[in-house]
């Protein structure tokens, strides 16, 4: 399956493709590759991801994406959900979720690579408990999708690796397709509300091309 790159000004959204951003910018509708080197962030942390994420659904909704940035109650809401969307997506939970704070960017001093943190922060995990691994001991799933395989799960639960020697590559992430009517409203809201695939599936899911590859969620059922 080949990849596209797509302006977030193209006509189609939600696109239905495999998709990166041109700059591969963290963009609503479009997969963000935390492996690939950008000029504007080298070292990649959720919520900053969560921020450029939010600045580029504003711009595309024609609001202003300063917001993003801002330490309004609006725009802590907003981060909040964009938080929320993109470690509950399927893709993301099921190939990089884990329940250990300190491999997601947070913090938890009773569990492994705590690194002498002596404080909890849990703020980046989601209601379902678990976060997104950030660790570098995932699946190549970028190539893997490419090659019209179906990514996989390359660590347990507690975010260690499955295979003897770490993966090494870090996740490819799906960023949901949002209602930018909803984020323009004079209530914004970041949310998949109302946002559908043709296959009537939500897009908090990847693009049904995409999701008609598989997903496993341990790479050692094969593929």
């Amino acid at each position: 399956m080949p990849w596209l790159r797509i302006d977030p000004a193209m006509a189609g959204y939600p696109w239905e493709a495999a998709g990166l951003h041109p700059a591969n910018f963290p963009t609503p509708g479009l997969f963000w590759d935390a492996n690939e080197p950008t000029q504007w962030l080298e070292n990649p942390h959720f919520d900053e991801v969560v921020r450029a994420t939010l600045g580029s659904a504003l711009l595309m909704a024609g609001a202003d994406p300063e917001l993003s940035m801002s330490r309004t109650s609006q725009a802590r809401r907003l981060r909040q959900q964009i938080r929320r969307l993109i470690s509950e997506a399927p893709h993301n939970d099921v190939l990089y979720g884990c329940n250990n704070a300190n491999y997601c960017g947070g913090a938890d001093p009773t569990r492994p690579g705590a690194d002498g943190k002596g404080h909890r922060d849990l703020h980046v995990m989601g209601p379902q408990g678990r976060g997104i691994n950030w660790m570098p001991r995932h699946l190549h799933n970028r190539e893997r999708i490419a090659k019209g395989l179906a990514p996989a799960r390359a660590t347990t639960p507690d975010g260690e690796p499955l295979l003897e020697e770490a993966a090494g590559r870090r996740p490819l992430i799906w960023i949901p397709a949002l209602n930018l009517e909803a984020l323009a409203g004079a209530d914004p809201r970041a949310t998949t509300r109302g946002m559908r695939w043709s296959d009537d599936s939500s897009t908090l899911e990847v693009p049904p091309p995409v999701r008609a590859l598989g997903r496993l969620q341990d790479v050692r059922e094969g593929g």
